[in-house]
């Protein structure tokens, strides 16, 4: 079982050094956005809430997200990312971004494939998370070659075309606007850069689609309620299958 990758189409040839007309990203993968107020978890919630309540959820559960992680995964989770680094097919001496890159493996991943002379950044909005990619990432002998940031995916603050691929591993569910965040990243690839998120999408058969219904009603807001931050009655869920991916998980 794997999920599948969602790319973006290669940023057009057009594109001369000026800012990426926005509303040419993604066009392929992007559908309409939702109406204000839809629905999150089993009640209602407004974006800032989503936003908070997303924030505060990773923080707490940080120390312990490798593991949850692999529990949940099956161990799976490696081979996904592994997949997902390949697909990126950042060069040699490349620079390459990972966003929401969490405790750091894309990002790691990437770093190792860029070489000694590539430079990686990781841009998350939890500091604690960026806390345990910066240990791993000194572990492994790649502080120097992978910078981790706070930032906000909607609104990375970074030049326009700096990168020559970018990733993101499980985290354009997370995001408040899924297709802004894609358009931040088209903007700060460089012409025919590539973008692999890894992101689970609907499954088609009625029985894998009850037990995803399970997970996400019922597992994630169990692994928030462990770490001491859900609300009473479920404000966030896990949104489910990428609603900006195609195609199915099995």
């Amino acid at each position: 079982m794997a999920p599948p990758f969602c790319l973006t189409p290669a940023k057009s040839q057009e594109r001369f050094f000026g800012r990426a007309n926005p509303t040419s990203v993604a066009r392929d993968a992007c559908l309409p956005p939702r109406p204000p107020g839809e629905r999150v978890g089993r009640g209602q919630a407004s974006d800032e809430e989503k936003a908070r309540y997303v924030r505060r959820m990773f923080g707490a559960i940080a120390p312990r997200y490798d593991l949850i992680n692999a529990v949940l995964s099956g161990g799976l989770h490696r081979r996904w990312k592994q997949a997902t680094a390949r697909l990126v097919q950042v060069p040699p001496g490349g620079r390459a971004i990972d966003v929401c890159c969490g405790t750091g493996d894309l990002a790691l991943l990437l770093a190792r494939d860029a070489g000694p002379r590539g430079r990686v950044v990781g841009i998350d909005f939890s500091e604690e998370m960026l806390r345990v990619a910066r240990r791993k990432a000194a572990a492994a002998g790649l502080g120097i070659s992978v910078t981790f940031a706070l930032g906000d995916a909607e609104a990375l603050g970074l030049p326009d075309a700096a990168f020559d691929g970018a990733s993101v591993g499980f985290g354009i569910r997370n995001t408040v606007h899924p297709e802004t965040a894609l358009r931040e990243i088209h903007r700060v690839l460089r012409p025919g850069g590539r973008l692999a998120v890894l992101e689970f999408s609907t499954p088609r058969r009625e029985v894998i689609q009850r037990l995803y219904d399970w997970y996400s009603f019922t597992v994630i807001p169990w692994v928030g309620r462990l770490a001491d931050v859900a609300r009473p009655g479920g404000v966030y869920r896990d949104d489910g299958p990428c609603r900006v991916c195609a195609g199915a998980l099995l």
